[in-house]
């Protein structure tokens, strides 16, 4: 099965790395690197019938989390710190760069680690390097207010997602809201999804 689009980003910079020099070069393998979760695709969708054409790709996925949870914070969460929001968003899904998407199905024990290893090496060089290595575990360990919301974003990100594959090529959600219900502890989330699940019938 194919999960990726291209090449690992360590192994491109190569192709760059005397194009840039000085600042811009390191600045450049950070984007470089991130630049990548535009080539790995989300392999649940994958294993569940769409095709590569149409799949999402961890940076649709970030951008999706990104934009529901600015929106949602505001409406349901404004005390919490809305940079941060978007801050996690943006790199939760770094460490997939390199590790690939992983689906809960698979024997993988060490994913975590490796994602973690992956994504300090990427942020290594920026100034605020600590800030978003800090932010990243807060969001992976639910450490913070703003932590347990965004990955609680990410599980409801998913079922919207899974939504609109059902709509536009007859895909059967179900299977992802039932692999979320016990994951959104909010309420003001817990009620958003809620109303989906009346919308499915689906029985909890």
């Amino acid at each position: 099965m194919v999960i990726e689009k291209g090449n690992n980003p360590f192994d491109l910079f190569e192709v760059f790395q005397e194009a840039f020099p000085g600042e811009i070069s390191s600045i450049f393998k950070v984007y470089l690197q991130f630049n990548h979760l535009k080539r790995v695709y989300r392999k649940g969708w994958l294993k569940s019938g769409i095709s590569p054409q149409i799949c999402e790709s961890d940076a649709d996925h970030s951008l999706g989390v990104a934009f529901l949870g600015l929106i949602l914070a505001q409406k349901y969460a404004p005390s919490l710190n809305q940079a941060k929001l978007l801050k996690m968003a943006i790199i939760h899904e770094l460490g997939e760069t390199v590790v690939g998407d992983i689906t809960p199905d698979e024997d993988y024990p060490t994913r975590k680690q490796e994602e973690f290893s992956v994504v300090q090496k990427i942020l290594h060089d920026l100034p605020n390097s600590r800030e978003l290595v800090g932010l990243y575990s807060e969001f992976e360990n639910k450490s913070s207010p703003e932590g347990k919301f965004m990955k609680e974003i990410d599980s409801l990100e998913m079922v919207f997602q899974a939504l609109i594959y059902e709509k536009e090529f007859n895909f059967d959600s179900i299977q992802f809201l039932e692999s979320v219900q016990k994951k959104i502890m909010n309420p003001h989330l817990k009620t958003v999804f809620e109303q989906i699940k009346k919308i499915k019938k689906l029985e909890s």
